[in-house]
């Protein structure tokens, strides 16, 4: 069945840590292709966005082939229209057959998807595991603790080339005012 399986991974990856890593060399075992989504590109040099969407593919890029994974398309996906309106331009560009979302994601959304798509896709829910999270990450950056044990060495460089964890600091210390 894995041959004929397109799956896409929704997220933000603001910064892509070892947490998203391992989810997507799990999907990629399970389908053809792995389509990751990262949502809310248009977005950047805030608190929750620190990077824009084509610094999170270029660091998610690197980190897959950083990892050796072959098997993954990464797309940015600007979240304009609400988020099923980008579910349903998502689904009609890429035709997947499997949706993925943790299991944490907001109930109404997993609800809603479930019925919305039941038809052209199976929505299928992983238990994300641990506490590694983008935010966590960005917390350890704007608290001046260790962060890189977080993430992989490629997404190391590239933060430190996009001047991101003074960005990550300023944006923190703006959105306290």
């Amino acid at each position: 069945m894995k041959e004929k399986l397109v799956g896409v991974y929704w997220g933000r990856f603001n910064p892509p840590h070892k947490g998203h890593l391992e989810m997507i060399k799990s999907l990629s075992k399970k389908v053809k292709t792995v389509i990751v989504v990262i949502g809310s590109s248009e977005f950047k040099n805030e608190k929750r966005n620190p990077f824009s969407g084509a610094e999170r593919k270029q660091m998610l890029l690197a980190y897959i082939k950083e990892a050796k994974i072959k098997n993954v398309k990464v797309v940015t996906h600007k979240d304009k229209g609400g988020y099923f309106w980008s579910l349903s331009k998502l689904i009609t560009g890429y035709k997947p057959n499997v949706l993925f979302f943790p299991k944490n994601e907001k109930p109404e959304l997993l609800r809603l998807a479930k019925e919305k798509f039941k038809n052209k896709v199976s929505v299928v829910t992983f238990k994300r595991t641990g506490s590694l999270s983008s935010t966590r990450l960005r917390n350890a950056i704007a608290s001046n603790k260790k962060w890189e044990h977080l993430t992989g060495k490629s997404v190391i460089r590239l933060i430190i080339k996009f001047n991101g964890t003074n960005r990550i600091k300023r944006t923190y210390k703006n959105s306290k005012k």
